[in-house]
């Protein structure tokens, strides 16, 4: 059955100085360390994150933070392969990544 998600919170992308990016990564870094990826309410943590991170993707490349995010970003799509709107988020911010570096 697949997973029926929320829209991303927005508001996490726009807060100043990418602080959502960071409030949202170290919830789902929290999880993970948790063993919890996988689970449901996971995954709109992670569409949170992935959100954050296309609205904050230049800030990342220039801060040299890519690699962490990108890799991140694949653990996510690996636990969650069949969630269709949370992986074209993963890759929309991967692309975005890619486009800043």
């Amino acid at each position: 059955e697949a997973l029926q998600l929320q829209p991303p919170d927005m508001e996490l992308a726009a807060k100043p100085n990418w602080n959502g990016l960071l409030e949202s990564c170290a919830a789902l870094l929290a999880q993970r360390d948790e063993g919890r990826f996988g689970e449901d309410d996971v995954a709109e943590i992670a569409l949170d994150y992935a959100a954050a991170l296309v609205g904050n993707s230049l800030a990342v490349v220039e801060a040299g933070e890519a690699g962490r995010h990108a890799a991140l970003l694949l653990d996510v799509c690996a636990f969650y392969p069949i969630c269709a709107m949370l992986n074209l988020w993963c890759v929309e911010a991967y692309l975005a990544l890619v486009q800043h570096a």
